[in-house]
């Protein structure tokens, strides 16, 4: 006879993959088991902040920038008409 493959049930596996049946005719009995899904895995609950929150500061690089640019000075005689 020819071997038949066994056919896949979802949520089921089995030992046997292939089966040579000795008579075409009657059923072939394969056995199968259950697949046990392990229990998910729950995340611990994550501690809440206890800080609140700052207002937002200029970083201390552009600060200094400012400081250290050349100040323009209008001359006011030099704008009249």
């Amino acid at each position: 006879m020819l071997p038949v493959p066994v056919p896949a049930v979802p949520g089921y596996t089995t030992k046997t993959t292939i089966v040579t049946p000795s008579d075409p005719g009657a059923n072939t009995t394969v056995t199968y088991e259950k697949v046990v899904d392990e229990a998910p895995i729950t995340p611990a609950t994550p501690a809440k902040p206890t800080a609140t929150p700052q207002a937002k500061q200029a970083p201390a690089k552009e600060a200094a920038n400012q400081a250290t640019l050349p100040q323009c000075k209008k001359d006011p005689a030099k704008f009249r008409r």
